[in-house]
């Protein structure tokens, strides 16, 4: 197929045009001749990575409690980026129909799997008349992605490129680490495979964890404000802090005169709620019926500490928070107040 000016029309789908393999600008790098030698070194098994990027979203999805596919879908467009496909030709296309992108830019060190690429594309046309504005191919290395903006990447995916095998410099590894973190936009994400934690290692220095196994890796942007601020309808996990003095000493820092709610979580099953204001007052609800403990104390006087010590030293080391089982329940469920 040709276009008006008697080109075939694949060219479409590629930016900057394709270098002859002895006249890339980055063939000093040792990455680069062992990829060209060993062209499926990089292949994904199976070619489809729509598995792969299903299974990621759904482990994130239940540990940690995110849909990913919510932060970015009231913010478009939304945009993907695909880091070495090698000859996995549809991997740009499987990233942006499975994370429902309106564009990919997908990045490779070869130009014959560049050309390959849009060729294959070039055939969806007849079904997907716009699909080479939503794909773009570019000749490139993953160190230099000049092409994009700052932050103006949702979604980033690699495979099989940051490995042991691939013997890339340092000074493109880097380049690498920081071209990432700046083109992803904030609360975007990066999944990486078959890194042997060579890329987890050193995005981790700059990005939130989000998921980690040796088989795949979910990475995350922070946003500008305090995270997560994405619109999601799931709650974060996160480290949880049952120590009440902590609890009271840092809320009474925040402020004068204002109150707080806080919900102490044991193992996501109990809870009891306490408030607290500036000034250290604290009045538990005693969640009747629930067995749960509710304190009241100023632990900032000596008689507060002291009462304090002899409730711990009643219930161990500690408080915890008591399920309401067996006889006495009700009992041990009421306020305990503390004066």
């Amino acid at each position: 197929m040709h276009d008006s000016s008697g080109r075939d029309s694949w060219h479409d789908f590629i930016e900057e045009g394709v270098y002859a393999d002895d006249a890339v600008p980055w063939r000093a790098d040792p990455a680069y001749p062992v990829i060209l030698e060993h062209l499926g070194l990089r292949d994904s098994i199976g070619g489809s990575v729509a598995p792969a990027l299903q299974q990621a979203i759904g482990l994130v999805r239940a540990v940690r409690r995110i849909d990913l596919l919510a932060i970015y879908t009231t913010r478009p467009p939304a945009v993907g980026l695909c880091l070495g496909f090698g000859s996995n030709l549809s991997e740009p296309y499987d990233i942006l129909k499975t994370c429902r992108l309106d564009r990919v830019h997908a990045y490779d060190w070869i130009g014959p799997h560049v050309v390959e690429a849009a060729q294959a594309f070039d055939a969806l046309r007849r079904t997907e008349p716009t699909l080479a504005a939503r794909l773009r191919l570019h000749h490139g290395t993953v160190g230099n992605l000049g092409a994009l903006e700052d932050a103006s990447v949702h979604v980033i995916y690699t495979a099989n490129v940051f490995t042991r095998e691939i013997p890339m410099s340092d000074e493109t590894f880097e380049l690498a680490i920081d071209e990432i973190v700046r083109v992803l936009a904030p609360d975007g994400w990066l999944v990486s495979r078959g890194s042997a934690g060579r890329l987890e290692v050193g995005l981790k220095r700059r990005l939130l964890v989000l998921f980690d196994d040796p088989l795949v890796s979910v990475l995350q942007q922070p946003s500008s404000s305090s995270y997560p601020s994405s619109p999601t309808p799931f709650d974060v996990v996160r480290p949880i802090d049952l120590s009440l003095r902590s609890r009271h000493r840092k809320l009474r820092d925040r402020g004068e005169g204002v109150r707080k709610e806080v919900t102490l979580r044991l193992f996501r099953k109990h809870a009891t709620n306490i408030q607290e204001d500036a000034n250290g007052r604290r009045a538990g609800d005693g969640g009747r019926g629930s067995g749960n403990l509710g304190v009241r104390f100023d632990p900032s006087t000596g008689s507060g500490r002291r009462r304090l010590n002899e409730l711990r030293g009643r219930r161990g080391r500690s408080l915890s928070l008591s399920k309401g089982r067996g006889r006495g329940a009700a009992t041990r469920g009421a306020p305990r107040e503390v004066v």
